[in-house]
Parts: structure tokens; C-alpha cells; sequence
């Protein structure tokens, strides 16, 4: 006995993405028009945090056009079973891949230290010392889940590497995050996390913006590092919660299917995993909207 279906979860993940991206686009608006730098700044420092925000704003808008170039693509091109749920698994993979490449873009364009006498001072930066640790955290936290769930998905799922097979029952249900599901979406979360590396590289490395402060140069260095890592740990927080709907769903299917003959725990289990699938999509807009550090007009610099 079969009980597949490739939609579901959709029906709540495919509002959860739409809610994120507007989200996402109202508050990077909102963003951009209140957190302009104060007036009375040094030149170099309005000319970075310009330079910042159009950036960011760029990189918001190509998440969302690789999102819904991801969408049409993939559907269009690809064939077989699991179609849908694949292609709704790559979606966030896509929106925050395109999102760091443009704000690595961004600091590689980094205005340059202007006038005929230029001032740097040596620090060794390394990958993570502008990154706020509050996101950190949230990305290691989040990338964990994924990996655990795509690892335990590939060991529990059957043959087909899209269903689970209860017991002794022939009760085979889906979809569930086997290789079918997991090979692709591991091979997109490594370019998502090489792509992240390389924006915090080039955000430690790029040239300091020439101020006689150096907290701004600081602020303004973590802001950037924020970015890259907000929207890598929302679009992680994302597929995570995609998974864990996928499984949740699934054991609630398989109680709903087999009634008192389901395995001890299933159900229990079933209602955990959702309930950490709906945390998990809460966190990723919650990431999505928070708001970089900002540089305030008496001179003193917000924690990040």
C-alpha cells in the first residue's frame, strides 16, 4: 500500500516563502529610508553606508528573482516523481546563494579610500571577527538540523529515496527527505555555504573606510558581515523547516493511516517534528528582519 503525495506540506510551505519574501522586501525598504547615516558624518562614511545600502537592497531583490527563477526553471526542466518537492527545497538554496554573491559584489566594489594621503591600519582580520555571534549561532544551529535531517532521512527512507516504509504494515508514505530529496539539496547547501565563506572573506579583507573613528569602521564592517550571514542563516532556517514539515507530515500520515497499529511514539514524534518545523520558519523571518548595525549621529555605535 502506497500513500504518496509530492504536495505534501506545500500548501504551508509555499505561503511560509511568499510571507518571507514580502517580509523581507517591506523591511529592507523600511530599512533603507530610516537607517540612513546621520547628517554631519565624514564624507568617506555617507559614501560607504550609500554604498551599503543600495547593495543590500540589490541583493534582497536578486534573492527573490533567483527564488522565482528557480521555481519556473526547474519545473520546467526537470521530470520524475518528487518534482514539486524538490523544487521547493532548492528555492531558499537559490534566493540566499544569489543574495551572498551580490553582497560579495558589493564589497568588492567597496568605495576606495580617497586623497593623496592614505591611512590604513594593519589588522588581521579573520573570517568571523565582524560576523555578530547572535547569527552565527543561528546559522550553526540551523545547519546542523538541515544536515541531521538529511542524514537521517537518507538511513530511514526506503528504496526509492522519497517514501518511508512503516514496519511490517506495507504502508509506504511520503514525501520524506531521502537521497531523492537530500542529494540535491546537499549539493546546493555546500555551493550556499562556500558562497557565504567567500562574501566573509572578501567583507574582512576589503579596504577600511578612511574615518577618524575607528568604531564607525568597525560598525560599518560588522553591518556588512551581518548581511551576508542574515540571509544565509533565513534561507537555511527556511529549508530546515521545509524538512522537518516534510517529516512531521509524513509520521502524522502514517498514525492517520495505521491507526493503533502505528509504531510506539510515531504520532508523539510527528507533532514534535512539526512543532520544531514551525519554530525553525518562524526563526527564518525573524533573521530576515533583523536589522544590521547602524551608526547613530552622537558618534557612539549600536551593538550589533
Amino acid at each position: 500500500m502506497t500513500q504518496y503525495n509530492d504536495g505534501t506540506g506545500c500548501g504551508v510551505t509555499l505561503p511560509l516563502w511568499l510571507l518571507m519574501a514580502l517580509v523581507a522586501v517591506v523591511v529592507g525598504g523600511v530599512t533603507t529610508v530610516i537607517g540612513r547615516t546621520p547628517p554631519g558624518r565624514e564624507p568617506a562614511v555617507i559614501n560607504a553606508a550609500r554604498h551599503a545600502r543600495r547593495t543590500s537592497a540589490f541583493a534582497v531583490l536578486a534573492g527573490l528573482i533567483a527564488a522565482l527563477g528557480c521555481g519556473v526553471v526547474c519545473l520546467s526542466l526537470l521530470t520524475g516523481p518528487g518534482v514539486f518537492g524538490r523544487v521547493l527545497l532548492l528555492i531558499p538554496l537559490a534566493a540566499g546563494v544569489a543574495h551572498a554573491v551580490v553582497l560579495a559584489l558589493g564589497e568588492l566594489a567597496w568605495p576606495r579610500p580617497g586623497g593623496d594621503i592614505r591611512r590604513a591600519a594593519l589588522v588581521r582580520r579573520g573570517l568571523f571577527d565582524a560576523a555578530p555571534r547572535g547569527l552565527v549561532r543561528a546559522a550553526a544551529a540551523g545547519l546542523g538540523v538541515t544536515v541531521a535531517v538529511l542524514f537521517l532521512g537518507a538511513l530511514a527512507a526506503d528504496h526509492t529515496g522519497r517514501t518511508l516504509t512503516v514496519g511490517g504494515l506495507a504502508a509506504r508514505l511520503g514525501p520524506f527527505p531521502g537521497l531523492h530529496y537530500g542529494g540535491p539539496v546537499a549539493a546546493g547547501l555546500l555551493v550556499l555555504v562556500l558562497t557565504t565563506a567567500v562574501a566573509l572573506h572578501v567583507v574582512a579583507q576589503r579596504a577600511a573606510v578612511a574615518t577618524a573613528e575607528p568604531e564607525v569602521e568597525t560598525v560599518l564592517r560588522r553591518a556588512s558581515a551581518h548581511r551576508v550571514l542574515r540571509g544565509t542563516t533565513a534561507a537555511v532556517l527556511a529549508l530546515a523547516a521545509e524538512l522537518l514539515l516534510m517529516v512531521g507530515s509524513t509520521l502524522r500520515e502514517a498514525v492517520a493511516l495505521t491507526g493503533p497499529a502505528a509504531p510506539a511514539g510515531i504520532g508523539v514524534t510527528g507533532v514534535a517534528v512539526l512543532i520544531a518545523a514551525a519554530v525553525a520558519g518562524a526563526a527564518a523571518v525573524a533573521v530576515a528582519c533583523w536589522q544590521a548595525p547602524t551608526v547613530p549621529a552622537d558618534g557612539r555605535v549600536s551593538a550589533s
